[in-house]
């Protein structure tokens, strides 16, 4: 029992250290996603309401009596 180190001292891989990387790298890629998805409706919506033109009322062409 002269080695000094242990289970307990021992770093972690690599692979086990950096976990933070990809779940930050995909938690970026799904912000910028939901952003642009939410900028897009947000686009659509604008561009068809402009293209919505208002039905001609049916009844002003009709005079009493008609």
């Amino acid at each position: 029992m002269t080695s000094t180190q242990t289970s307990d001292t021992k770093p972690l891989p690599a692979p086990r250290r950096r976990w933070w990387i990809p779940v930050t790298v995909i938690a970026v890629v799904l912000v910028l996603y939901a952003g642009a998805l939410t900028w897009t409706t947000r686009r659509l919506e604008v561009d068809i309401q402009k293209s919505i033109h208002a039905l001609p009322d049916a009844a002003a062409g009709h005079r009493d009596g008609d």
